[in-house]
């Protein structure tokens, strides 16, 4: 039991100890990143999905998502796998591509097989001139960029409910 004496807190010897619990989580985490990369690579060619939204203490958080075609022996389905949260300190378009690049790398994912992009409504990401997209593509002309629907629905539900009153009356009946 020597080996557990670094995890010992106060006298008694525990495998619930907050570290044991983070360790074995972070050892879980890292073994399921490690499947879904293989998956991918199998595939070969994917698409990232991102988007950046602020967690409960106010950091900006960016969600990082692959999507892949897996071919079975007789099922051919398209899968979207989440892969991690990475705390971004600057949501600039520059700092925003490296850090997807360092995803990518750490990932061991070649940005050459990616195919696809895609982000929220912000110019930050989409911009085709000044964007992360752009930015993408730059390194590689084969990633097309793919507008996300939910968000694009939303600003279209945002605008509407500002034109006018009956719009909202409209919509509070309609989808309650």
């Amino acid at each position: 039991m020597k080996h557990l004496d670094r995890y010992v807190e106060s006298a008694s010897r525990s495998y619930l100890s907050h570290r044991i619990q983070d360790e074995l989580i972070s050892a879980l985490a890292k073994k399921v990143r490690k499947e879904i990369t293989n998956f991918v690579k199998k595939a070969k060619h994917f698409t990232i999905l991102l988007d950046c939204t602020p967690d409960v203490s106010h950091q900006e958080q960016l969600s990082v998502i692959l999507r892949y075609v897996n071919i079975d022996e007789s099922e051919v389905s398209i899968q979207e796998r989440f892969i991690c949260f990475q705390a971004v300190k600057d949501s600039t378009r520059k700092r925003l591509s490296t850090k997807i690049e360092s995803i990518l790398e750490e990932e061991e994912l070649d940005l050459g097989n990616c195919r696809g992009q895609g982000y929220d409504n912000g110019a930050n990401m989409r911009g085709l001139y000044k964007g992360v997209q752009a930015l993408i593509l730059q390194k590689n002309s084969k990633v097309h960029c793919m507008p996300c629907r939910g968000h694009n629905l939303n600003l279209v539900l945002g605008d509407i409910s500002k034109s006018s009153s009956l719009q909202i009356h409209f919509l509070l009946i309609k989808y309650a």
